[in-house]
């Protein structure tokens, strides 16, 4: 055989060689691109299940979060409420706590037991004790004898006044 067709031979047998590297070479390439991309599609769902399960918590926070609103204007309301029945009471009881103050002074002016001061001869059980720094009290005066009243006593109504008759006469 001829040097030439060992140079064919050897031309083509490198020429396979090349062909079947240049083939794995591109296989592997695949290989490793489609491995490659299986792990981007993985890292893409991975992704996106976590993108979903935040986007599921961020609407339950939001949700939370109109809930929490929505108690608060509630709470204010209430608020709103209590403070004003608060005042209502406070106005009652000083209408109240007014009432028993006319009472009492009523009572009081009405009391015979009672001095002008306001004060009973049995009030000093229940007077405090004097300091000790202060001087000893005076001697209480004797109750007077019988005081003319304060008030003077009613007119007497004209005489033939209508509707009204004389002691003297009885009709």
């Amino acid at each position: 055989m001829d040097t030439w067709i060992w140079i064919v031979i050897g031309v083509v047998a490198v020429v396979l060689l090349l062909a079947v590297v240049v083939a794995a070479t591109r296989s592997s390439r695949a290989g490793r691109r489609r491995k490659h991309d299986a792990r981007r599609r993985h890292e893409a769902a991975q992704l996106r299940d976590e993108a979903r399960e935040a986007t599921v918590a961020a609407r339950q926070t939001e949700a939370g979060a109109a809930a929490a609103r929505a108690d608060a204007e509630q709470a204010r309301l209430e608020a709103e409420r209590l403070e004003s029945h608060a005042v209502e009471l406070e106005n009652e009881a000083a209408e109240v706590a007014g009432a028993a103050e006319d009472r009492l002074a009523e009572a009081d002016r009405l009391d015979p037991d009672l001095g002008p001061d306001g004060t009973s001869p049995t009030d000093s059980a229940t007077t405090p004790p004097p300091p000790v720094d202060a001087p000893p009290p005076a001697p209480a005066a004797p109750p007077a004898a019988s005081a003319p009243p304060t008030t003077p006593p009613p007119a007497a109504p004209p005489a033939g006044a209508p509707g009204v008759a004389d002691e003297g006469r009885r009709p």
